[in-house]
């Protein structure tokens, strides 16, 4: 994060060093405390983070927590990439990649049709050569 020109700014970039918890992580990057805590649960292994001192069990979020939760917040939320997504972000060290387009609804009927179709012609080929062996047994009876 950079230093600016507004003296408040630059108060609440000291405020990172000191420690937030989750409900004050939550309300300054404005998320509610449970997302926190999902996304906590989800990434705790790349969320830098420390136990509070105070022996409360409270988990403590400095500037690089801080930095990291807007990070998944913009992945998550402007990108719409999901957890598993993020995940194997931060686990790659930054490799992103690009998810396989889920198939709509539409597209998924339209090949279900296709392949029915392709057996419906199959399957009248087939009654078509049963017919002509059952002709051809037929004549052959008769003679």
């Amino acid at each position: 994060m950079h230093k600016s020109e507004n003296p408040g700014d630059e108060k609440q970039d000291e405020n990172l060093d000191k420690g937030f918890t989750v409900k004050e992580v939550a309300s300054f990057i404005g998320e509610t405390p449970n997302v926190i805590r999902n996304w906590f649960k989800e990434l705790r292994q790349y969320i830098p983070h420390e136990k509070s001192d105070k022996g409360n069990g409270y988990n403590i979020y400095k500037r690089e927590g801080i930095e990291r939760f807007k990070e998944i917040q913009a992945l998550h939320r402007e990108q719409n990439w999901s957890m598993k997504q993020i995940e194997h972000y931060f686990a790659t060290g930054g490799e992103s990649f690009k998810p396989e387009p889920e198939k709509k609804a539409g597209e998924m009927i339209a090949e279900e049709l296709k392949a029915m179709r392709e057996e419906l012609v199959a399957l009248r080929e087939e009654n078509q050569e049963i017919k002509i062996h059952l002709e051809n047994q037929e004549n052959f009876n008769k003679a």
